[in-house]
């Protein structure tokens, strides 16, 4: 078909009928090329046909619970099981094994670049856009207590959790280490 709409584009518009199979090649190159820019921008969700839904199923879990371990039955983790191993792989989440038992008894949702997909995908932007502003104006030595950022912004606490992680990964900041406690330190 590609020298179909090569011959097409050479004849132009000197014939009729040509012009339209032009725009049709137009729109078919530019549909191809809104895909690939999708792969590139969500490649997790073209992991697995599966990520998609279980993703929507572990932030809706999250939010619920207010925490990143997620316990599912037997039927989900049966449903989900080509998804959740494809996401175990790459480091995503993690599977907590154990012994003579069939299925996971535990997921943690624990990257954050993972919980910052889910946000995309399920969050309201606005919540997100107010939670960066609060990292991006802490000042150095200023401490941000995770828990009441998420309560004020209505946001799980993973997800406050999660942002701090990346913002002190990058060097700006530092996350406390004390059990339970989800606080940022603003260092640059």
């Amino acid at each position: 078909m590609n020298w179909f709409f090569a011959i097409v584009r050479i004849a132009g518009v000197s014939f009729p009928g040509a012009a339209s199979m032009v725009q049709l090649q137009t729109e078919l190159d530019g549909h191809a090329l809104t895909e690939r820019v999708r792969k590139l921008e969500d490649s997790i969700s073209l992991l697995h046909e599966d990520v998609p839904t279980l993703s929507g199923r572990f932030y809706e879990i999250i939010s619920k619970t207010d925490y990143n371990k997620i316990k599912f039955g037997a039927e989900e983790y049966s449903r989900f099981s080509r998804a959740i191993a494809v996401l175990a792989k790459i480091g995503l989440i993690q599977c907590q094994h154990a012994l003579g038992k069939q299925f996971p008894r535990g997921i943690y949702v624990s990257d954050p670049s993972y919980i910052m997909y889910l946000c995309e995908r399920f969050e309201e932007s606005q919540k997100m856009e107010l939670l960066v502003q609060y990292l991006e104006q802490c000042k150095i030595g200023k401490w941000l207590k995770g828990k009441n950022i998420a309560h004020e912004l209505e946001l799980p606490n993973p997800v406050v959790a999660a942002c701090f992680k990346i913002y002190a990964e990058k060097g700006y900041g530092q996350c406390s280490r004390e059990s339970g406690a989800i606080s940022y330190c603003g260092r640059a």
